[in-house]
């Protein structure tokens, strides 16, 4: 089975993650609401909905960044947290984490519901409001704590501003939790085609465009720093090589040069003629790639990025002034 891409954009998320190395993420009773107050008071976010149990976190999170730095935040946090309970200092999260992308309009009614309805396919409880460590209960109230943003739903649920508890416990009793949820054929995604191309527009349009000299320079030091970083000899570039291995640092390379070129809003034209691929190629390494490293890696390629970029500019700017002159 092909694995489906991956998106870090700015937008609503239904997150996955279970213990490191297979071990419990709670330990006690009281480590339930610790953990809730670290998730919903993370910056840049809004905590929807959730749901816990002794190995796993799942839980439906609006974020307004790129989520990669949320989960680091996440883990950080709680591996503090947990150093503070036990005097033990390891990971609490796997590395792994499933991050999957919603179409808030289409999607985020059934996924909550089906979220809240976890328990109870699990055989834990035999009514989602009989589980405490959900947010369903506080759906069930008359009025929703401030860290819990649950409007989306309630909104969209009810279509009303009163009663919004009473009703949602209605339709719990009447909705059909057996009612499937397919995510998209490329995508980590809970989203249509016409969606997806809309988010994926939006982001090229939102970028200020440097030159195509420009381009060129960044190019040049994009592919240098990334070989630094991963221990490549620089001759890969000009080698006639094509065996397998080649190949395929070849295009790690290309990934990582794309998506440094990417974050200093370079046009997906320019990168795609930089790099020899086609534009839906360009962009899947674009929407991938942060999954495909660890969150540390990517943070200090960004952070050696910037100087370099600044530098190369600079130089840029001189030469062209002085060929004006």
């Amino acid at each position: 089975m092909t694995k489906k891409m991956q998106l870090t954009l700015p937008g609503t998320y239904l997150f996955k993650v279970s213990g490191s190395h297979n071990q419990p993420i709670f330990n006690s009773v009281f480590e339930y609401d610790q953990f809730r107050e670290i998730l919903a008071h993370l910056d840049n976010t809004s905590l929807i909905a959730y749901v816990f149990s002794e190995h796993e976190m799942q839980w439906v999170m609006r974020c307004d960044e790129s989520w990669g730095s949320m989960i680091e935040e996440l883990k950080n946090q709680l591996q503090q947290q947990h150093k503070r309970i036990w005097n033990q200092t390891k990971p609490v999260l796997s590395n792994q984490v499933e991050a999957t992308y919603i179409d808030e309009h289409q999607f985020l009614v059934p996924l909550v519901m089906k979220l809240h309805y976890w328990p109870v396919l699990k055989g834990i409880v035999v009514s989602p409001e009989l589980y405490p460590f959900s947010s369903d209960h506080f759906y069930r109230q008359s009025s929703l704590p401030s860290w819990l943003k649950a409007d989306p739903v309630l909104t969209r649920l009810v279509h009303q501003r009163f009663n919004r508890s009473l009703r949602y416990e209605r339709i719990c009793e009447l909705y059909d939790y057996q009612q499937p949820v397919e995510t998209h054929r490329l995508y980590n995604a809970y989203a249509s085609d016409q969606h997806i191309r809309l988010l994926l527009n939006q982001q090229a349009d939102n970028h200020e465009k440097v030159t195509w000299e420009e381009a060129l320079l960044l190019m040049k030091q994009a592919q240098q720093l990334v070989a630094q970083r991963l221990g490549i000899d620089e001759s890969i570039f000009e080698t006639g090589q094509h065996n397998r291995q080649h190949t395929r640092l070849l295009q790690q390379v290309h990934a990582l040069t794309a998506w440094l070129l990417d974050k200093k809003n370079v046009s997906l034209e320019y990168i795609s003629y930089l790099v020899k691929q086609d534009e839906q190629v360009v962009q899947s390494w674009l929407l991938g790639v942060s999954a495909q490293h660890p969150e540390t890696f990517m943070n200090r390629l960004l952070a050696s990025w910037n100087p370099l970029f600044q530098a190369g500019l600079t130089k840029h700017t001189a030469e062209l002034n002085s060929e004006a002159s």
